[in-house]
């Protein structure tokens, strides 16, 4: 949650409070939330208020978050116990990975 927050919520800020807002857009209650979130100590409570901060961003369209990027991963032959996955988020436990002398 807090790294959707941070990639999809910074840019989804106010142009005054985030200099990748690339929509130039500004929503002063989306700010209100983000900033909630940010200082909510409850993790209910803040999985609350990042839904919410979803919701308006998404209805109110000001920029569609797509992912787009290019996966390039160069390995030896010499790591074994290590396969490609189709995302990033995925496959990131490494305690079977070791490296054959």
């Amino acid at each position: 949650m807090a790294d959707l927050v941070c990639s999809f919520g910074q840019r989804a800020v106010s142009i005054i409070g985030s200099a990748v807002n690339f929509s130039g857009s500004t929503d002063r209650f989306l700010d209100a939330l983000y900033v909630a979130q940010a200082m909510t100590a409850d993790p209910r409570e803040r999985a609350r208020i990042v839904r919410a901060f979803e919701r308006h961003a998404l209805t109110s369209a000001y920029t569609v978050p797509l992912l787009w990027w290019d996966r390039i991963v160069a390995t030896s032959s010499k790591l074994k116990g290590w396969s490609i996955t189709p995302s990033h988020f995925i496959g990131q436990d490494l305690t079977d990975v070791w490296v054959d002398q």
